[in-house]
């Protein structure tokens, strides 16, 4: 968990103009306080984390915790991340910096919020060889 957090940007979104990001993280029950304590030594102030079990993959707690949290937050936009291993994949590594490099650096966040904007039907963004297609 501790080498999955250290890819986000430090300073708690502050390298990004506009305004302040809220971080929502969720994350099994024992490693909560880790977590925390991970994410104030990098900066992060606002940030709400969710302690939920580890099965499968991450749609339930997105579904039906981080999101509902977010909208009451009033926020737009937002980006979601699944940090969980992918053991399949053979170059999990490459793929995990891409995917952070694509949807958390400044240009980047700057660059999906000003689609948003532009685009307000638009629904989804996600990086440059997604292996999946996604039609909404």
């Amino acid at each position: 968990m501790a080498e999955l957090l250290m890819r986000l940007p430090q300073g708690g979104g502050e390298a990004v103009d506009g305004p302040a990001i809220d971080l929502y993280v969720s994350t099994p029950p024992e490693q909560l306080n880790l977590v925390a304590q991970l994410l104030r030594d990098q900066g992060w102030e606002r940030v709400r984390l969710f302690a939920v079990e580890n099965r499968g993959r991450d749609l339930a707690p997105f579904l039906l915790q981080l999101l509902p949290s977010a909208l009451r937050g009033g926020h737009e936009f937002f980006v979601k991340v699944h940090t969980k291993r992918s053991t399949h994949l053979v170059d999990g590594e490459r793929w995990a910096d891409h995917l952070t490099r694509s949807l958390l650096s400044t240009a980047a966040v700057r660059d999906c919020v000003e689609q948003l904007q532009r685009n307000p039907k638009l629904g989804l963004l996600a990086p440059a060889g997604t292996p999946k297609e996604v039609v909404l």
